[in-house]
């Protein structure tokens, strides 16, 4: 038997998702730091280029960096702890004699927030409240005695009364200067009633 097919090759290639065209990586190291007796850096001395250039070598190889593909990588060495001679350089140049009062310009401002509170509102609500209650301390009965009592006195004395447009008018008056008895007058005699 003979077969005439035409044989064929089917080959597939899978990419992977994500390729590296190319990297650039900088590495930043400490510079070598003095320290004193107490423990306390005195000062920093920088890398030399061989241990640079070794330390270059070292991360090149851990991260397979290959030049033909345009991949970077650049060493530097710079101090990573500030020496006492550079804190107090940074701090006379940093600092402003206004800085160091600001917690007690802050603490001045909101005290004197509060005082401005207290006398604008807290206090004004506290004096008609104590003068409410310094004007309403009779009752009903009490006033109506007084009344009775005064036009005796009134009579007594042979005062003529006004004309009874008059006492309306003076009694509005009052009303509408002084509200505040008149509503508990009113509300005693609902209660009352």
């Amino acid at each position: 038997m003979t077969n005439y097919e035409i044989s064929k090759t089917i080959s597939k290639t899978v990419n992977p998702v994500g390729t590296i065209t190319k990297l650039s990586v900088s590495v930043l190291v400490a510079d070598r730091v003095k320290v004193d007796k107490d423990g306390k850096p005195v000062s920093t001395t920088p890398r030399t280029e061989e241990e640079l250039k070794s330390i270059e070598n070292m991360i090149a190889r851990a991260i397979g960096l290959t030049p033909e593909r345009g991949d970077m990588i650049n060493v530097l060495s710079m101090p990573f702890v500030e020496t006492d001679k550079a804190i107090i350089e940074e701090n006379a140049l940093g600092t402003h004699p206004l800085y160091e009062y600001l917690p007690f310009i802050k603490y001045g401002l909101v005290s004197l927030g509060i005082l401005f509170l207290y006398f604008l509102l807290i206090r004004p609500v506290i004096k008609t409240m104590k003068g409410e209650v310094k004007e309403h301390y009779k009752t009903v009965e009490q006033l109506e005695q007084e009344q009775r009592q005064a036009l005796e006195n009134k009579e007594e004395e042979e005062i003529i009364l006004p004309p009874v447009d008059d006492a309306i008018t003076t009694l509005r008056r009052e009303v509408l200067q002084n509200h505040v008895p008149t509503a508990f007058i009113v509300k005693n005699w609902i209660q009352e009633g």
